[in-house]
């Protein structure tokens, strides 16, 4: 994570140095979860992010694998 916070800021850097007016989100790489996003905004100068996957695909995956595990602890008689 920390690499991906250095190399997002200098990327923020190199466009606000073009254009001063840019509403600079977040996304991808190891940014997934919501401890993630926590961690990088408050870390950086990005003022949102981007959901994707980490909003729509990767909750799903989560609630899926755990409920399949709990039927996996059902006995037949």
């Amino acid at each position: 994570m920390d690499e991906a916070i250095l190399r997002f800021e200098a990327m923020y850097e190199a466009a606000t140095g073009v254009k001063k007016d840019l509403i600079v989100l977040c996304h991808g790489g190891p940014i997934a979860t919501y401890e993630d996003v926590a961690l990088f905004l408050s870390r950086t100068k990005a003022v949102g992010f981007v959901a994707a996957s980490s909003i729509e695909r990767l909750p799903v995956e989560t609630a899926m694998t755990n409920e399949a595990k709990r039927f996996k602890t059902l006995k037949a008689n």
